[in-house]
Formats: C-alpha cells, structure tokens, sequence
C-alpha cells in the first residue's frame, strides 16, 4: 500500500531490527481478543512493523512479554478501564490509539483514548491514522 510504502522510505535504521510477526502470530492474537483485524493493519504488521520513525512505536503482535506486546498491553490496558469494544494499537502517554470495534469492519475507524476525559478525534481507518497521524504529524 502507498501509505506503507511512504511510512518505509521515513524508516530510521537501528542496530538490529525486531522480527516481523508471521500469520500465525496474526491468528493467535485475533483468536485471543475475538475479533478480525483490519486488513491494512494486519499489511503493516506482517510487513512494516519494524519501522521506526518519529516517536509512535505501535504495538506489536509478537507475544513476548515486552512493552510492545499487543496481547500484553490490551489485557492491561482492560484492567484499567478501557472498554472491551475499543482495542488498542499504540499507547502514548498512558492515552490510546485505537480501533473501535463498534464501527463498520473490515476497516475499523481509529479513535483517541485519553484517560483526561473525552475526546472526538478519529481516523477514517488505520492508513488515514498512520498517514494523517504517524506520517504528517512528524515529519
């Protein structure tokens, strides 16, 4: 995807790049929360979730145990609140990226969690976030 491919060219290389997960990490997540991921997410996961750029390091679908641990962060994340349908991508500063649930799939709309209130700040679907959100917000 174009936006995939945009968010790769800012990429900043590092010492030794994590492991992309693979489809069976896909549907072992995906069987733990109930829910099918949204394709262009499960794209960057499987193909561009070892880019770092900018400050955002969303969460990964790998399981093991470390801050970036998708199944980790959102069984914590539901101890502190936040509500079964909303499902998290990127923790920033104890706030959340998130697709929710109750939208219209493949494609869920993102929304920001702020444990400060409310807020109505949304994206169409993960690419309009990781273009409007992740790309132009910090280049």
């Amino acid at each position: 995807m174009e936006i995939l491919e945009r968010l790769k060219s800012l990429n900043k290389p590092v010492p030794k790049s994590p492991a992309l997960p693979v489809e069976e990490d896909v549907k072992n997540a995906e069987e733990k929360f109930g829910v099918k991921f949204p394709p262009s997410y499960v794209e960057y996961q499987l193909e561009y979730s070892d880019i770092f750029f900018g400050t955002f390091e969303p969460y990964r679908l790998i399981e093991d145990g470390s801050y970036l641990d998708l199944i980790k962060a959102v069984s914590e994340a539901r101890e502190y609140g936040l509500p079964e349908n909303l499902l998290p991508f990127l923790e920033d500063n104890g706030d959340y990226y998130r697709f929710d649930l109750n939208s219209e799939a493949p494609e869920y709309i993102v929304r920001y969690w702020t444990h400060n209130g409310t807020t109505d700040e949304k994206w169409e679907n993960f690419l309009d976030w990781v273009e409007r959100c992740w790309i132009e917000e910090q280049v």
